[in-house]
């Protein structure tokens, strides 16, 4: 078995390298392509809140699409 020397770096240039060539595990790699409210960090839209999940997670619809999404809230401790 081989040992990678050099730091971090070498290991995130070969997985880019690997990404894009799309080799091995990464053949059905994807972008992240949002769709809709999911991943509109620091974005807005407007919907309506149907279910409070727990304490860092709600359940809101969509007014654009009526589409169901499930939220949730970055650097909230939910109670014990």
């Amino acid at each position: 078995m081989g040992f990678v020397t050099g730091g971090a770096e070498k290991l995130r240039a070969a997985e880019k390298i690997a990404k894009e060539r799309k080799l091995r595990i990464w053949r059905e790699y994807q972008e992240n392509v949002s769709s809709g409210p999911t991943g509109l960090k620091g974005q807005s839209f407007n919907a309506i809140t149907m279910e409070i999940v727990n304490g860092d997670a709600l359940v809101v619809k969509s007014l654009a699409d009526g589409s169901l999404k499930k939220i949730f809230l970055a650097s909230i401790r939910a109670p014990r």
